[in-house]
């Protein structure tokens, strides 16, 4: 299936969205050795039908999570873009596309902490998983929503300062769009990354190559979309949070909407 049709499914899916109930489950690595960050080789593999996944623990639903979770809720933005990953899915399975083990049901699976690293909040797509509860609930999917903090230099900004500063819908629905672009084009993704020869980043100010361009462009127009129906989420001020470093609130004040 060629890349402009897989875009047509994409951006139809914008008209498409509906209204319905979007799961989030809350997932941590099942770790090799506790005392390591959950990379890939420090978390625990199962084997499912020949196929070798990322063994994750379903997380029960209190304190900080429960905090998440209404925050997502509450969130018409993310509920958006949440919806239109449904639709991906599903108009993907009309045309017999199955570039990934996500079905428009599937929850979405969602990591909050920093043991997977401090790259900020990401959308992990293509990460085979195999997310089990106590009492024995499975849900495959291949992918991840990371809500990490995000470390600067010597400075690190957590998720909920994203949140304070009315700039993590935004953020969560660009990152959420990459997993949307996961939805339908599957290990597609990785060839087009691996093509990415710039090495430059993708702030806006800067000249990438085709491949990173389509990526982060595709993202970042989807954004735009979300950020026109629900622009009452945004605040119209530069980040300044009293707790941020003069190094963080200098990044922000820079470079606000290029990430």
């Amino acid at each position: 299936m060629s890349i402009l049709f897989r875009l047509i499914i994409l951006l139809s899916c914008v008209v498409l969205v509906q209204q319905s109930a979007n799961e989030v489950v809350f997932v941590e690595a099942e770790l090799i050795d506790p005392e390591m960050p959950a990379l890939p080789r420090n978390i625990r593999k199962v084997v499912v039908n020949d196929q070798k996944l990322f063994a994750f623990r379903i997380l029960p639903v209190k304190g900080d999570l429960a905090d998440w979770r209404t925050k997502f809720s509450d969130s018409e933005m993310i509920q958006f873009v949440f919806g239109l990953r449904r639709q991906a899915r599903l108009q993907a399975s009309k045309v017999d596309l199955k570039p990934s083990a996500d079905s428009p049901d599937t929850p979405f699976l969602v990591y909050v902490g920093s043991d997977m690293g401090l790259g900020g909040p990401a959308v992990a797509s293509n990460f085979r998983i195999m997310a089990t509860s106590d009492d024995g609930r499975q849900i495959r999917s291949d992918s991840l929503m990371v809500m990490a903090p995000l470390k600067i230099g010597s400075s690190i900004m957590q998720p909920i300062d994203f949140y304070n500063q009315k700039y993590l819908a935004p953020l969560v629905a660009h990152e959420l769009f990459h997993g949307l672009m996961g939805d339908l084009y599957g290990t597609k993704m990785i060839e087009m990354k691996a093509r990415s020869y710039s090495r430059k980043g993708h702030a806006a100010d800067r000249i990438t190559d085709e491949f990173l361009a389509f990526i982060e462009g595709t993202a970042e127009a989807m954004e735009l979309v979300a950020l026109e129906v629900h622009a009452s989420e945004v605040s119209n001020t530069l980040i300044d949070y009293p707790h941020l470093t003069d190094e963080l609130r200098d990044l922000f004040v820079d470079s606000r909407g290029n990430d």
